[in-house]
């Protein structure tokens, strides 16, 4: 059993004002005793990925460059790790498909490192499922390093039940012309911990995010993503949205950091949030860190509650207020779940959304 206490997590790049309790956060306690069982389409790839499972740490001396979004917190927790290298010019027709699967009140730790070689191209689907589990703990790492004109896109959907605690965290570094994208559906969970740092080393190195997220009863979830602009003419898009139901508090971190040197490079940086109830409490802080002249950077955030002109007008049509305030959260969380490339497992998401929503 492995346990780790009162370590800090989502540490903000530049710290602000310490009155808002917005900086980092802490997590007491959690315990590690295992890794989750872990499911993949290998056979799919054979000849174009090369897989290597329980790979030594002396090994991934090259992911020690590639900072994540929670930190280094959890590299002390052991873990099995996978190591996946897509070789050279390979354009995948069909998605990597990794599943974790959680029996109840298992406590797992699982890493993920990709190597994207140059001109590959695939999309990896990371599903976190917990069938017959009510509670349990999650600790899960994705590092990749995208190489020139590769393009490496991730989807991830977290599946687990109410009881959990959660910590995902992904880092990733992208040469020239390189593509990361992230693509998150965050749901379930007590406490869910999420993070992201991307650096976009490479001249014309692009990095594009889409996160959906839901919360009620007391759940609590904070996030971390960072797009840090090194290279010349670099790009990034942060998009999240996000819906909060009953007593749930939600904090969002979200940083475009232009370096020095960085000429011509651009970010965009979104959030918006839907509140259904009263007691939620929730924090944003979209934020811009400027060390160069020549780059264009916006942010913003909207949040707010369902327009009451719309539920009268639903209402006028027989539908109820909890009712348009479930249509409303769904429709949210569709518009990114629809971006996943597996009908199965947009299927998945669907109906466990629905059972949640």
């Amino acid at each position: 059993m492995q346990e780790l206490n009162n370590i800090t997590v989502n540490s903000l790049p530049v710290k602000t004002w310490n009155f808002l309790r917005m900086n980092e956060s802490k997590v007491e306690h959690i315990e590690v005793d295992k890794s989750a069982v872990v499911s993949m389409n290998r056979e799919d790839f054979k000849g174009d990925i090369e897989f290597y499972s329980n790979v030594d740490n002396s090994k991934l001396a090259d992911f020690s460059e590639v900072t994540t979004g929670i930190g280094n917190s959890l590299e002390d927790i052991d873990a099995d790790n996978e190591l996946i290298v897509i070789k050279d010019n390979i354009k995948a027709d069909k998605p990597l498909i990794i599943k974790y699967k959680y029996n109840d009140n298992t406590k797992c730790a699982n890493r993920l490192f990709f190597v994207s070689n140059q001109n590959s191209s695939l999309d990896v689907i990371v599903l976190f499922e917990a069938e017959n589990s009510t509670a349990g703990v999650s600790v899960h790492e994705i590092k990749s390093i995208v190489k020139e004109n590769a393009n490496l896109n991730i989807y991830t959907a977290n599946l687990l039940a109410d009881g959990y605690v959660t910590l995902h965290n992904c880092g990733a570094r992208c040469a020239d012309n390189a593509t990361f994208s992230l693509v998150q559906v965050i749901t379930g969970s007590e406490k869910t911990y999420y993070g992201g740092y991307t650096k976009l080393e490479g001249k014309n190195s692009s990095f594009l995010s889409d996160i959906a997220y839901y919360a009620n009863k007391e759940q609590i979830l904070d996030m971390n993503y960072v797009a840090k602009h090194t290279g010349r003419k670099t790009n990034c898009d942060m998009s999240a949205t996000g819906v909060l139901d009953d007593d749930a508090k939600k904090i969002f971190r979200g940083t475009i950091d232009f370096v020095k040197g960085c000429s011509g490079a651009k970010g965009n940086e979104r959030e918006d949030v839907l509140l259904l109830s009263d007691n939620n409490v929730n924090q944003t802080i979209p934020l811009i860190l400027c060390d160069e002249e020549d780059v264009e950077g916006n942010h913003g955030a909207t949040i707010g509650k369902i327009d009451d002109e719309v539920i009268f007008y639903l209402g006028s049509r027989g539908i109820s207020r909890k009712e348009a305030e479930r249509m409303m959260a769904k429709a949210r969380i569709k518009a990114v779940c629809d971006k996943f490339p597996s009908d199965e497992i947009r299927d998945q998401i669907t109906t466990y959304m629905e059972g949640r929503i």
